[in-house]
């Protein structure tokens, strides 16, 4: 008997079917969706189920083992307190818990322990795709990538697909995708539009790019007359026939783009189905002119359909040419991205349900040693539909027979900021739809906010309205700002009153401006950003021992506030990390490396020639252009020949070792770390050393600890919390229009059906209706998700939220700003002055009644053991043979690994 069945409990105290109902829950922002999923899970494992039948997945490995810890610790927990035992029969909502059951089932678990699935999808995938490799054609060995990887691959099959052309194809196939426009870089522009196109490629159907229906052209005689209309009009207004006479030297020089954007010419065509007047500056235009600029709006439209229609279709075959180079670059590199894993399962699962091929599951069982009965999704809001289309079948075996097996997600689609990487928010609600036997409950009680919080939190999302360019509400939305209007009153509509649990937990809202600031923008956000790092120093010399989360919109302003928080004396830290160039150690070591493969480039020499390196690199202070050169020359080839017989890892140890006596800490474990992804790269597919220095100037690599004030994007911050949150960037555009082609699907889950290169809201009215609602759709979505991550950036702190912004004009509050919708759904009626409180709410010396904080140890950074991205070695100096430099078909295998030891 394994452990897991000695621990089934009595039929009375085993939870019902119903107890154990598929489920969907809900969750708002800090109301314990890991709690419930826990609760889940414990239910589930003391009903009886092998740990081995359960499958538990999150976007992240910390949750993942946030959830793994709080299982373990609830049951040692109410093994031994009575208390806890109390706790536990709350969260499986089961009073009848026998106080014997928790420690056997422990037992069981930690005896089990590396059968339980609580991993990442990306992991799950992983593990699916190692286990039916053949079945999806990946070559043995195979492995993952990282995304500097994944840019090489790009370039690479780039460069392969443009050798594959002629020139005469080269032309022709750029001239479409650039509207016939000049420009400089073709591989620039080519990498741009596989960035914007390639994830709704793989989306879709391969004859989708291929739908657009051509539109009629008015006969060459009306267009001829309509012409002449135009140039011999004689309104008796100036205006109207200057403007008559510009649109018919546009028809005769085919400025199309022109006439596609000309709102006269739109209404004129719009006035055929609704029958208002047309009107210029108020005057009324003539029936004859009217009539002209239709036909002329008809000829227009013919030929932006047509020319959007081969763009359209050149898009679909250069993305189809770049897919077939990429995947054979990887095949033959044995590298893939989880992305490039999750399409192989995808596709594989349609072609078994396409053959109706049964027992599928029952042999990924066997592959898996495991038959998956319970499956538990966290975070479902940001599931991508092709991961979904791995999942399904899963879900729908576990979403029927329960207890004996068992469906539960959770997840909140007011958290949905990932939609830029594949995150699909709407696959929540057609989830639902997939899965009858699923049912929905809502979760909106925070355990994490102060009162002061959480209501200001409703305050905010139920009055989006109260912003003037918001205010009325479109039944069905035309131009791009209806679109953007009608998706802030559907976010609104779905907003639940959000409560705290704890009610008497101090907090405080501010809503304040900065200085009034001179200059350019640029400058008036440098001293912006500047007063904002002196009210962060005032704050945490208040609060020692509590947590301060700086959240900002871009990576660009984290840099920012970082360097300017660190000179007032802070001790601040980066979720995610920074790229090592942040230490000028680093930065000497990169510039050697550049030498290598760069001599005439004397600006590396420079930086060599006057630091530390100098003297063991034989480089002298000569400014003699001549001297330089002939230093650089031969550093190169000493570098290079270095490099090629010791390998990168040893000259990259040997440079940081002639740097130690001048470094610091800091700097001494940034070497450590560079030396850590000097490792990685000698099994990367790349053969050029600059490949090495831009993965360091691309990789975050996070220090050994967390400070007091941490600095990171509003996406960095999702799932975390922060004593006091600092918003000092919301003055930026409210939503931005995607650049990402826009497709047509039968539900969010399936494949699209239809796809369109994007093309600006002016020219919607010449396409077909469905053509103009999906682009509109794709409006709302971008506004949805701006909403969301307003939503997120308010509902990090436990106690506090500071909002800073730059001061402007009153009138400046009806842009459309993150600002400015705080301003008006806050009901601020406050004169905006420089260093003002627009708004304040709650206790402003909230910390007061917060508990003393206790003594920590000192936070010196330690030595820290080899971690991702870092590593403590020696090597030895000793002759090799010359390697094979490896072609860029070809992945660069691994050079003979140092020996481990403490470096420094």
């Amino acid at each position: 008997m394994s452990p897991s069945q000695s621990n089934r409990r009595t039929d009375a105290a085993t939870p019902t079917a119903d107890a154990l109902r598929p489920l969907m829950i809900r969750a708002s922002a800090g109301t314990g969706k890991t709690y419930q999923l826990t609760g889940r899970l414990l239910q589930i494992l003391l009903n009886g189920a092998a740990p081995e039948t359960i499958l538990a997945t999150t976007f992240t490995r910390k949750a993942a083992g946030e959830i793994l810890n709080r299982l373990l610790l609830s049951l040692a927990r109410a093994a031994t307190d009575p208390k806890a035992l109390d706790g536990l029969r709350t969260q499986i909502g089961d009073p009848n818990l026998t106080a014997d059951a928790p420690a056997p089932l422990l037992l069981g678990i930690l005896q089990s322990i590396h059968r339980l699935r609580i991993c990442t999808l990306d992991s799950l995938f992983s593990q699916l795709a190692r286990s039916f490799s053949f079945e999806l054609r990946l070559p043995p060995g195979w492995q993952l990538t990282d995304e500097i990887e994944e840019s090489w691959f790009v370039d690479l099959a780039i460069t392969r697909m443009l050798e594959q052309f002629d020139e005469t194809e080269v032309q022709s196939l750029f001239h479409m995708l650039s509207k016939g426009q000049a420009e400089r870089n073709v591989a620039m522009r080519l990498q741009q539009v596989v960035q914007n196109n390639y994830a709704g490629f793989r989306r879709s159907h391969r004859d989708a790019w291929r739908t657009l229906t051509p539109v009629k052209a008015p006969p060459t005689k009306a267009i001829t007359a309509a012409v002449g209309v135009l140039d011999s009009s004689a309104s008796g207004d100036k205006r109207i026939d200057k403007a008559m006479r510009k649109y018919g030297e546009w028809t005769l020089t085919g400025q199309w783009d022109a006439i596609v954007e000309a709102k006269l010419i739109a209404a004129a065509d719009e006035s055929q189905h609704s029958g208002d007047p047309v009107t210029y500056y108020k005057k009324p235009v003539p029936d004859d002119l009217v009539a002209a600029m239709q036909v002329i709006y008809a000829k227009a439209r013919h030929e932006f359909v047509m020319r959007l229609k081969m763009q359209t279709e050149a898009t679909g075959d250069l993305l189809e040419s770049y897919d077939r180079n990429l995947g054979s670059l990887k095949q033959n590199a044995r590298r893939f991205s989880f992305d490039d894993v999750s399409h192989q399962l995808a596709a594989w699962i349609d072609r078994l349900q396409a053959n109706q091929v049964s027992g599928d599951l029952d042999r990924l069982a066997i592959r898996m040693d495991a038959s998956l009965d319970h499956v538990l999704l966290d975070e479902f809001q940001d599931t991508a539909p092709v991961q979904w289309d791995v999942l399904r079948p899963f879900a729908r075996r576990a979403s029927v027979g329960a207890p004996e097996r068992t469906f539960f997600c959770v997840g909140d689609t007011k958290q949905a900021i990932y939609g830029w990487r594949g995150g699909e928010a709407k696959i929540f609600d057609a989830v639902q739809q997939e899965l009858p036997n699923v049912d929905s409950q809502p979760q909106d009680t925070s355990f994490r906010s102060s009162p002061v919080i959480t209501d200001n939190v409703t305050k905010i999302f139920k009055n989006l309205h109260r912003h003037p360019a918001y205010s009325e509400r479109e039944p069905h939305p035309v131009g791009d700002e209806q679109w953007k209007c009608h998706a802030l009153h559907e976010f609104e509509d779905a907003f639940h009153d959000h409560h705290a649990a704890f009610r008497d937990r101090p907090g405080y809202v501010q809503f304040s401006t900065g200085p009034q600031g001179e200059g350019s923008a640029s400058e008036k956000r440098a001293l912006h950003e500047r007063y904002v790092a002196t009210q962060v120093r005032e704050l945490a010399d208040k609060i020692p021992g509590k947590s301060i989360g700086i959240l900002t919109r871009t990576n660009q302003t984290v840099g920012r506030m970082i360097y300017l928080l660190r000179e007032l004396g802070l001790d601040v830290s980066q979720e995610g990390g920074n790229p090592l160039i942040d230490s000028a150690a680093v930065e000497l070591v990169l510039s050697a490396i550049r030498i290598a493969e760069h001599p005439g480039d004397l600006r590396w020499r420079f930086h060599l020639a006057n630091s530390p390196l100098a003297k063991s690199l034989e480089l002298t202070s000569a400014i003699d252009r001549k001297i330089a050169y002939r230093e650089s020359l031969r550093l190169s080839s000493e570098l290079r020949d270095r490099l090629e017989h010791e390998g990168l890892v040893a000259t990259v140890t040997e440079l940081a070792k002639t740097l130690l006596p001048e470094c610091g800490e800091a700097d001494r474990l940034r070497l450590r770390q560079l030396i850590g992804l000097a490792n990685q790269y000698a099994r990367a597919p790349q053969s050029r050393w600059s490949a090495f220095v831009e993965m360091v100037t691309k990789r975050r690599v996070q220090r050994p600890r967390e400070a007091q004030i941490r600095v990171m994007t509003i996406h960095q911050a999702k799932g975390l919390e922060f004593d006091a949150v600092i918003l000092p960037e919301l003055d930026g555009p409210l939503s931005k229009p995607p650049q990402k082609c826009v497709t047509i699907a039968p539900s969010p889950t399936a494949r699209a059906t239809g796809a369109l290169r994007y093309v600006k809201h002016q020219a919607w009215g010449m396409l077909e209706d469905q053509w103009q609602q999906a682009f509109g759709r794709s409006i709302a979505a971008a506004m949805t998700e701006s909403l969301c991550t307003l939503y997120v950036a308010v509902t990090r702190p436990v106690h506090a939220l500071y909002i800073y912004i730059i001061p402007a004009g009153k009138s400046n509050f009806n842009a459309k700003t993150s600002a400015a919708l705080l301003y008006h759904a806050l009901g601020v009626t406050a004169t905006v002055e420089p260093e003002t409180d627009l708004y304040i709410d709650g206790d402003r010396e909230w910390f007061n009644a917060l508990p003393a904080p206790q003594e920590t140890p000192s936070a010196e950074p330690k030595p820290e053991k080899s971690n991702a991205g870092e590593t403590e070695i020696s090597v030895e100096r000793r002759p090799q043979t010359k390697p094979t430099v490896p072609s860029n078909d070809s992945p660069r295998r691994s050079v003979e690994d140092p020996k481990q030891m403490d470096l420094f």
